[in-house]
């Protein structure tokens, strides 16, 4: 598919290296990659550094987020059908949102309710805490611009940009995702059109 080198950075976070420059990728590519790399025993550098030098490490062993990827679907979804702080959402159309059973939702929420992310009262309606409205925002808003991105500036089909838009939101982290923040505002990319 493509000569290249995937990687971790000190951080944890993940690149791939295609002759001396960073590539986004979807995981598949990026696995690919990988693989090629290995067999062709091919290794691009930056500068002084060899990407020998840094670590690799699987996506779950570098995420430092307290949430998983699915309890992070969970509460952005229910930022996205609430619209707005304390606006109560109903389990059903989170299952419908996220295409998943009601009792998966049921699950879901009880985790995030003991974790402080969420209250329901008994068969009641959703409504996030502060603090879980605060992290599902930050997870709806990466979604967006990752989004935007996807479809604007690489070309990719909605679709499939939607899809890459939320593998990737769980592997950006917070100070990362700032940076491509204030690189893709300057080619007129925001979350917001």
């Amino acid at each position: 598919m493509f000569p290249g080198y995937v990687g971790f950075d000190e951080g944890g976070h993940a690149f791939l290296a295609r002759r001396g420059m960073f590539v986004v990728a979807s995981a598949r590519d990026a696995y690919n990659g990988l693989n090629e790399w290995r067999e062709h025993e091919q290794c691009q550098t930056k500068g002084d550094v060899s990407m020998n030098d840094i670590h690799t490490a699987t996506m779950l062993e570098s995420r430092n987020e307290p949430l998983s990827h699915s309890l992070e679907d969970y509460l952005e979804a229910i930022v996205d059908l609430s619209g707005g702080v304390n606006n109560p959402v109903r389990a059903v159309d989170v299952a419908t949102k996220l295409d998943v059973s009601k009792a998966s939702v049921s699950k879901a929420v009880s985790t995030l309710k003991e974790r402080g992310y969420a209250e329901q009262p008994y068969y009641g309606d959703i409504t996030l805490t502060d603090k879980g409205f605060e992290y599902g925002s930050a997870i709806w808003h990466k979604h967006k611009l990752l989004y935007r991105f996807l479809t604007e500036a690489v070309g990719i089909d909605p679709e499939t940009a939607n899809y890459e838009a939320c593998q990737l939101e769980h592997g950006i982290s917070a100070d990362s995702f700032k940076k491509w923040e204030t690189y893709l505002a300057g080619m007129g990319i925001t979350s917001e059109k």
